[in-house]
């Protein structure tokens, strides 16, 4: 018995001891290894710092090095200054490796290959590619996704940084950074979702899905809204912006407020230093275009010089060329003795447009008048005094006309306009069916121009307006805007104010305005046109006003908030603003009554002010009683979405810069 007990013990000590040992082994295994990982995860960590900050070196060289590349001589030729943008970031890209980071890069054994390659168009194009501690991968730099951009003057070129671990005692650790940044000559405003070169004041809760540019910032939880025609303010509670973006600044002051308790959801943005902003020179955008509309007319072989002396040029023509309007009209043949003064009004006077509808009840065919007698080839139509012109039950195409006074246009058959040019106002008014102005035509006038659609119009040529321009959609989906506008006075783009029911009024824009005088946007929405990817880009001169926009309307209970701030899918009751909108001078905004989504951006050289809440509301009244608290996960009734492909579109009638903009984008690291 003693023996067999003695046995016991000697078996259990050596189990004992195995199960020791194995476990001792298992934790010095467990030991080397975790060591081991430890030590990949930091060479894993180490050679993707340096690649990223091989990354930022080169382009904040390239920020640096813009200053000094002037493309003024460059906008007019654009093969050119693809050509030369591309030559330029190869060279400083070169230098940047050559001399700042060359004595970096050869301590560095894990950099193996920078390339530089340009994604624009539809076939990537090496721009640059320098071998360090091995070969590079071709299958990484030209394999990768392009734009398909063809002809954009913005070029984006992709950073592309290849490293490997090479420590014969570790696994090896494949890296592969991709950094895309755009270089555009697009003026700076266009790179933002929101921003002000003097105070951006965001008072209450907006949703800014973009970046933000910020002379000063100003930020409290209350929104204003005013009553009576803002001629008093009251103030509702609400909570702290939103901003899904980076905030980009020259002023220090701002850091204070950039804390959690300073914005919605305690979301902070980060705040970046910009140096590369440079401001809007509308005057010089205006003049350049002004130059072009008026100086390429041809009427009846002649190019006509409206650039100088234009009221005595356009009263000249009117006295002396074309077929005089009063000459279409046998008025004798008639058989309307009676009614011959009314014929005259109809054709000769500008009549207010009720006064136009009552002839129309007399002479039900009063088409006869102008289309069926036009001789076949009338290149031009001429009249001393103010002209209208209606078609009653037949379509209509006019020839060119120039007139030493106001024209009407009144539609209510199909239109075909030409070149309208005038001494005084333009006014067409589409009642039914279309009005349609070719990209090849335009309308100039040295007073005001007044479009209002009820029915289907294209104003594809270009507009002229030496005092204001009225643009107005009454119940129209179909009202198309493709030309540039410019107007020396101020510019109104608006709806049916009197219309309380579900917004039914849009212009359809892919256009760009120019505005000397105040802009005033108000009870519509914007679209842009089917099947393309413009937009409205607005410029005015003086104060930006938009206003009464889905007044009193809010999404559909069924739509929530996504993370980005945005309605998590599309909501037809409320209308969008698809348009960039810039001003000289100031503007205060109101999402408060109104709910504002612009799909685009908004952008004032003075101080810009938003005021909005979050949530619905059926009367202005109940503002002020709305507790913030209870607007928490709503979406806010001023929204911003950022329209990021605008940096990437070829648009010649914009302000030309005389400096690349880059503009830093996706950064990704496999």
């Amino acid at each position: 018995m003693i023996i067999n007990e003695n046995g016991n013990s000697l078996i259990t000590v050596l189990v004992t001891t195995l199960v020791l040992t194995t476990l001792g082994l298992a934790i010095v295994a467990a030991s080397i290894g975790g060591a081991e990982r430890t030590e990949l995860r930091e060479a894993d960590i180490e050679i993707t710092y340096e690649a990223i900050k091989l990354a930022d070196d080169i382009t904040s060289t390239l920020a640096t090095k813009l200053q000094e590349f002037s493309i003024t001589t460059l906008l007019s030729n654009p093969p050119q200054l693809i050509s030369e943008t591309t030559s330029f970031v190869d060279n400083q890209i070169t230098n940047v490796l050559s001399t700042l980071q060359l004595g970096e890069l050869e301590n560095k054994s894990f950099i193996e290959c920078v390339s530089v390659v340009d994604v624009t168009e539809s076939s990537p194009k090496s721009v640059l590619k320098s071998n360090y501690n091995g070969n590079c991968d071709d299958s990484v730099t030209l394999d990768g996704p392009t734009l398909q951009l063809n002809g954009s003057t913005s070029r984006v070129y992709e950073i592309i940084i290849q490293t490997k671990n090479t420590e014969k005692t570790q696994a090896n650790i494949n890296r592969t950074l991709r950094k895309r940044i755009i270089l555009s000559p697009l003026p700076s405003f266009l790179h933002y979702a929101l921003g002000a070169g003097g105070d951006l004041i965001l008072n209450g809760s907006p949703t800014i899905n973009g970046d933000i540019y910020a002379g000063n910032l100003l930020i409290k939880d209350q929104a204003n809204y005013c009553l009576d025609d803002c001629k008093s303010f009251k103030t509702a509670n609400s909570l702290m912006p939103f901003v899904n973006g980076d905030i980009f600044s020259n002023n220090p002051g701002i850091l204070p407020l950039i804390t959690q308790e300073n914005f919605y959801k305690n979301a902070v943005p980060k705040i970046k230093g910009d140096s590369q902003f440079t401001n809007v020179d509308l005057l010089k955008g205006f003049t350049e275009q002004r130059q072009l509309i008026l100086s390429d007319i041809t009427v009846e072989g002649t190019t006509l010089d409206l650039l100088s002396s234009t009221s005595q040029t356009i009263s000249n023509i009117a006295n002396t060329k074309g077929i005089r309007a009063l000459d279409l009209i046998p008025i004798p043949d008639l058989g309307l003795d009676n009614t011959l003064s009314d014929v005259g009004s109809l054709i000769t006077e500008n009549l207010p447009i009720e006064n136009v509808l009552d002839i129309e009840g007399v002479f039900t065919n009063a088409a006869a008048l102008i289309d069926p007698i036009i001789p076949a080839g009338t290149q031009l139509i001429t009249h001393t005094g103010d002209l209208v012109i209606t078609n009653l039950s037949n379509s209509l195409s006019l020839p060119n006309i120039i007139v030493d006074g106001d024209v009407v246009i009144l539609g209510n058959k199909p239109i075909d306009l030409k070149n309208i040019i005038a001494t005084g106002d333009i006014k067409v008014i589409n009642l039914k069916d279309s009005v349609n102005l070719p990209t090849t035509s335009k309308l100039i006038s040295l007073g005001k121009i007044e479009i209002e659609s009820v029915s289907n119009t294209v104003i594809g040529g270009d507009l002229f307006a030496a005092g204001d321009l009225l643009l107005k959609s009454s119940g129209s989906n179909n009202f198309v805007v493709t030309g540039t506008l410019l107007t020396e006075g101020k510019v109104t783009i608006s709806g049916d104010s009197s219309d309380t029911t579900e917004e039914d009024d849009f212009i359809q824009f892919d256009s760009v305005i120019y505005s000397l005088g105040e802009a005033n946007v108000s009870n519509l929405g914007i679209k842009k046109p089917e099947s393309t990817d413009g937009q409205l880009i607005l410029l005015a001169g003086d104060k930006l006003n938009i206003y009464r926009i889905n007044e009193f309307s809010y999404f559909d209970a069924n739509i929530q908030e996504a993370e980005n701030g945005l309605p998590d899918r599309e909501d037809s009751s409320i209308s969008s603003l698809q348009a960039f909108f810039y001003t000289e001078k100031g503007a205060e905004l109101y999402g408060v009554g109104s709910s504002f989504f612009v799909n685009g951006g908004v952008f004032a050289k003075e101080d810009l002010t938003i005021n909005a809440i979050r949530g619905s509301i059926d009367n202005i009244s109940e503002a002020s009683s709305i507790l913030g608290e209870n607007q928490q996960d709503q979406l806010s009734r001023f929204i911003v979405d950022y329209k990021r492909d605008i940096i990437l579109q070829n648009i010649d009638a914009l302000p030309k810069p005389s400096k690349l903009t880059l503009i830093t984008d996706q950064q990704t690291v496999q």
